[in-house]
């Protein structure tokens, strides 16, 4: 027994070593932001100005927050961002007028370039696949084996656009209020399901850190 505990704490020294030994070598976070374009294309196309005005000041204040997020909370890699729209652009290492600043100008000059090794973070619905699946929706899908069904969630993606870990929550009952979560780092949308929950401080962390509130850490 003693044995079997002591080979199971050295592995998970031993893969805490290895994950601060590649985290070692990271020269940036990217955090990806929302542009909503098919719900604006939409929404623009329905003429429904209303619901689009609404749209876009949520879109803002998601986008918003997050940036307070990492700006105030997390100093463990210089932080950039980039609109989801540019995603590709991301995934062939284009990052001259890509990268943005937390006040969304863009980076003079990129700090990245083909060899960077660096992290794409993001909140949102997860691309996932069930085990039970046997198409993935692209090369960064993941398995998961649970029987419930997951909400949106804060991914964090390696520099190949490979999954590395994900914080999620459950189903649409879970009931958030502003008592939760510092209104700075913290918005819901009332009639979309736009989102954000602060996850930067958590992500400061090491990788054994705890999930952030009413959040389960996957991988």
């Amino acid at each position: 027994m003693r044995l079997r505990k002591f080979i199971l704490f050295a592995f998970f020294i031993f893969v805490a070593a290895e994950t601060k030994a590649q985290d070692s070598a990271v020269s940036a976070v990217l955090v990806q932001l929302r542009v909503e374009k098919n719900r604006v294309e939409a929404l623009t196309k329905n003429n429904d100005n209303r619901k689009l005005q609404i749209l876009l000041e949520d879109r803002d204040k998601v986008n918003q927050v997050m940036i307070n997020d990492f700006t105030d909370n997390f100093t463990r890699w210089p932080v950039y961002y980039f609109m989801d729209t540019n995603y590709d652009k991301i995934a062939a290492r284009q990052f001259e007028g890509v990268l943005l600043t937390a006040d969304l100008k863009p980076v003079a000059h990129s700090p990245l370039n083909a060899t960077s090794n660096f992290k794409v973070v993001s909140y949102g619905y997860p691309n996932i696949k069930s085990k039970y699946s046997e198409k993935a929706e692209d090369s960064s899908a993941y398995i998961h084996d649970v029987s419930f069904r997951i909400e949106q969630a804060f991914t964090i993606k390696n520099a190949d656009l490979s999954f590395q870990s994900m914080y999620f929550r459950l189903g649409d009952n879970t009931i958030y209020s502003k008592k939760n979560f510092p209104i700075k780092y913290y918005y819901k949308s009332k009639e979309f399901k736009l989102e954000y929950i602060p996850c930067a401080r958590f992500y400061q962390g090491d990788p054994f850190m705890k999930a952030p509130q009413r959040m389960i850490k996957y991988k």
